[in-house]
């Protein structure tokens, strides 16, 4: 009777181990931070990563030259991402509080507008 040779079985059961272990980190470590990565170049607007990075302050300037002029007031807070519910207040062309929905959620069609989209303010 033949004796089973323990050795090539545990170099199969180690390379498929190692095979494995390459295919779990190429599929669900690499792949998605190049996606992410990808994802950025693709923005208009970079702001940071869009998750971690606060906005300080948002400056719009039309044909006209008016400015308008928002700035977060929950920088020290560290809520001013996209996505937030931060407070914002309107330094141009007056000093005042600003409407915190409208002020999050251009903040947020900002950080999602890519280089394909545009905006027509024409109608507006």
């Amino acid at each position: 009777m033949a004796q089973l040779s323990w050795k090539k079985q545990a170099i199969a059961a180690g390379g498929l181990l190692a095979l494995s272990l390459g295919t779990f980190w190429l599929e669900f470590k690499h792949k998605p931070e190049t996606e992410t990565k990808e994802e950025q170049k693709k923005k208009l607007f970079p702001l940071g990563n869009g998750k971690d990075t606060p906005v300080d302050g948002i400056v719009l300037r039309d044909g006209a030259g008016h400015v308008y002029s928002l700035r977060c007031l929950d920088v020290a807070a560290k809520l001013c991402k996209p996505g937030d519910n931060s407070k914002w207040e309107l330094l141009e062309p007056s000093k005042l509080r600003a409407d915190d929905s409208n002020a999050n959620s251009l903040l947020s069609s900002l950080n999602n507008l890519n280089v394909v989209d545009t905006i027509d303010l024409k109608d507006e």
